[in-house]
């Protein structure tokens, strides 16, 4: 009984440890794509049937899942020409705002904050298009998470990001 739980250990361990490196192989290989070609090539890339089966779909999952390298490599993706690409991208990079303030904001160039910081593409990711107050109620949950990081007090990006979150909420609450 104990050597079956413990192959089961070593089976699951091995599992994890190959999705944890098929994880950062998808970076790695877009990583390199990028140090080959430009931003927008690699956005093209994405954009094609061949490129979101095998490397676009894993890619986005890891930005959801606040990898640390697949959100600094869609910070570089973001400062595209292709204006749909860098809408999608900001779109993901704003809702990984939502779940990592404090692995993203430090990574987030001060111009981007407002763009960021915001619930737009929280909203308009939800079965239904959110409501005023749920966006408000999604704002100052960001809050709360935001101002209980070491980062909101010490941080000129966070204080920027805290007041984009407060600007939008005042917009939201004056047009109800």
């Amino acid at each position: 009984m104990l050597f079956t739980a413990c192959r089961n250990a070593a089976v699951l361990t091995a599992l994890v440890s190959a999705n944890a490196c098929a994880a950062q192989a998808v970076t790695a290989r877009l990583e390199m794509r990028l140090q080959t070609s430009s931003a927008d090539a690699v956005n093209a890339y994405l954009d094609t049937d061949a490129g979101w089966k095998q490397d676009g779909l894993p890619f986005f999952t890891e930005v959801k899942q606040c990898k640390q390298a697949a959100l600094k490599l869609m910070l570089v993706l973001a400062e595209s020409t292709n204006a749909s690409a860098v809408q999608g991208n900001n779109d993901l990079l704003e809702l990984a705002m939502g779940r990592c303030p404090e692995i993203l904001l430090p990574m987030v160039p001060i111009k981007t904050v407002p763009r960021l910081c915001s619930v737009d593409a929280w909203a308009e990711s939800r079965k239904r298009p959110a409501s005023a107050a749920e966006q408000i109620s999604e704002i100052n949950r960001r809050l709360v998470v935001l101002e209980r990081t070491k980062l909101a007090t010490s941080s000129e990006i966070a204080k920027s990001c805290l007041g984009a979150y407060i600007a939008k909420r005042t917009a939201l609450s004056l047009a109800q």
